[in-house]
């Protein structure tokens, strides 16, 4: 995964990449302060990613989420 900085026109590789997950199950968003969240499954487990620019490496933890086929909301926030 690259980043592309649109004010500079630099691309970043995200640390960690190539990472092996479930490309249909993972999603990922900005946050208003800089920071990129991502969720993804990976050898059956899921898993919050994240990352500031700068920083050297991905923050990785183990979660359990709701099954979003169950689920009455595509929103959730991870407390912790």
């Amino acid at each position: 995964m690259w980043i592309l900085d649109t004010q500079t026109a630099r691309l970043t590789r995200l640390p960690g990449m190539p990472a092996f997950v479930a490309l249909k199950w993972t999603n990922m968003a900005w946050t208003v302060d800089g920071r990129l969240v991502l969720v993804t499954k990976s050898a059956g487990k899921q898993i919050v990613a994240l990352w500031q620019p700068g920083q050297a490496r991905l923050h990785v933890k183990t979660v359990r989420l709701p099954n979003r086929e169950s689920a009455s909301s595509d929103t959730f926030a991870i407390l912790g």
